[in-house]
């Protein structure tokens, strides 16, 4: 009985840690989400996985969530201002197989029992703000817009054609090794060039979620 005990005290000692560092993370701050939504939610995992591999980074970046750029337009997932560029990142939450091509209008979901649905092109979808956020930034060079979708891990790729280099199309397990990636990346913006930015999108965010602003 002791030991029933000892045990039920030892997991609920865990979870109070798990929800404790959760609380304290930049994440939590940043965002209305709890730690039941990142559980339970792929989309909001694949941000908060993004927010966590970011943190390795030992240079400058800013990040933003949920910015909105236009009145009527749907907000941004993730503004990403690193010494690379700035990342328009946009999160799909899809199941089955997915297949779709650069140009596409539209890109096709092969669900079970064969079942065929069709969606926008998410490459499209986050390409449109990267020409709003060009209007709101005209200083800043159009080669140093990426654009960036991420799918969330229920599905699977069956073809995926890409012909941009500022285009880039993964899932949340493909993250670290993404950002891994982005740190070998020719430096295109400053310090100063990332404040700048930040400073100039920081009011734009939605008033469910804050801005993240590393130092």
């Amino acid at each position: 009985m002791v030991w029933i005990l000892l045990g039920v005290f030892l997991f609920i000692a865990i979870v109070m840690l798990i929800v404790y560092k959760y609380d304290d993370s930049l994440f939590s701050k940043a965002t209305s989400h709890s730690i039941f939504d990142v559980l339970s939610n792929s989309r909001i995992h694949t941000l908060y996985k993004l927010t966590e591999e970011l943190k390795a980074t030992k240079e400058k970046y800013d990040i933003l969530f949920d910015v909105q750029l236009q009145p009527n337009e749907k907000p941004v997932d993730v503004l990403i201002m690193h010494a690379s560029g700035i990342y328009v990142v946009h999160v799909e939450q899809k199941k089955g197989w997915i297949a779709g091509r650069e140009q596409d209008i539209e890109w096709s979901q092969l669900l079970h029992k064969e079942r065929k649905e069709t969606f926008p092109n998410p490459i499209h979808q986050a390409q449109r703000s990267v020409y709003t956020l060009r209007e709101v930034l005209p200083t800043v060079d159009a080669e140093v817009y990426k654009t960036i979708v991420v799918f969330t891990n229920e599905c699977s790729f069956q073809k995926i054609g890409l012909h941009s280099d500022d285009v880039d199309v993964l899932k949340t397990n493909d993250l670290k090794s993404w950002i891994t990636h982005l740190h070998q990346q020719e430096k295109v913006l400053s310090p100063e060039n990332i404040q700048a930015a930040y400073d100039a999108l920081k009011d734009r965010k939605t008033t469910e979620h804050l801005a993240m602003e590393t130092t």
